[in-house]
């Protein structure tokens, strides 16, 4: 008889990149004067149809100065990418 799915697994099975995107910006947070964070994703981080300044992690950064954090967010996404290949950039798209 199968196991039924975790919860979590029901709840993240829609959106994988998206998971991992927000995965990778919770362990690439270092602790210095300037936070690095990376947003690795597909096209919703890349910000495919928008211009780089209206994608997500433009926005984000904006918003996280705009209450005083000192943070870069690096935008590492590709449209079209799969998760085999943001996990095939992990290793050098997060320092």
């Amino acid at each position: 008889m199968r196991r039924p799915r975790p919860i979590w697994a029901k709840l993240f099975a829609p959106a994988p990149s998206l998971v991992l995107g927000v995965l990778c910006l919770v362990l690439s947070v270092a602790v210095h004067a300037e936070t690095l964070i990376v947003a690795l994703g597909a096209s919703n981080v890349a910000g495919k149809g928008v211009s780089s300044a209206q994608a997500w992690p433009a926005q984000l950064e904006g918003m996280l100065r705009a209450k005083g954090n000192d943070a870069c967010i690096k935008n590492a996404g590709k449209s079209g990418d799969t998760t085999a290949g943001m996990l095939h950039r992990l290793t050098f798209a997060v320092p």
